[in-house]
């Protein structure tokens, strides 16, 4: 079957996961976006391939990872560095969340928050539980500010 690109569009280019709904020959189906080709240089989308979900088959997906709150640690001058965008998760297609949420409210300078500590879910993240998602590093200026105190403390 054939769809124009411009109904894709939203499908495509959101950092969100999405489920699609196709028709087919009268028949309605839940799908998720599995692959996209595009021209190589013109970047216009060429190919997608659907892969069909069922309610009780778990399937795997990329989930963005969305930051939420505000770091204490960066308001104090620290620096953010999240290093991992993406999530790999497990779960039926009713489960599957749209974004994993990770609250930042309470990261100091030198914390992190890895894939072990997120909160249980109906889902299961397939990272390795020692995968880094978040850290608060210390900014350059802050490193100063510390190595200058400490050189008047002398």
């Amino acid at each position: 079957f054939s769809v124009l690109r411009t109904d894709l569009n939203e499908a495509i280019y959101t950092p969100e996961a999405n489920f699609l709904e196709i028709t087919i020959g009268g028949t309605k189906t839940k799908a998720i976006i599995k692959d996209a080709q595009y021209h190589p240089l013109t970047d216009l989308l060429l190919h997608v391939d659907f892969l069909q979900l069922f309610d009780e088959k778990e399937i795997v997906m990329e989930i963005p990872v969305k930051l939420t709150g505000t770091s204490p640690g960066v308001k104090m001058g620290g620096k953010l560095v999240q290093k991992l965008r993406n999530l790999r998760v497990k779960s039926l297609p009713k489960h599957m969340p749209q974004v994993v949420e990770v609250s930042i409210d309470k990261m100091e300078v030198g914390n992190l928050y890895r894939v072990r500590d997120l909160a249980k879910a109906d889902y299961a993240v397939i990272n390795t539980p020692e995968d880094t998602i978040v850290s608060v590093g210390m900014s350059r200026a802050l490193k100063q500010a510390e190595t200058e105190a400490a050189k008047g403390k002398k």
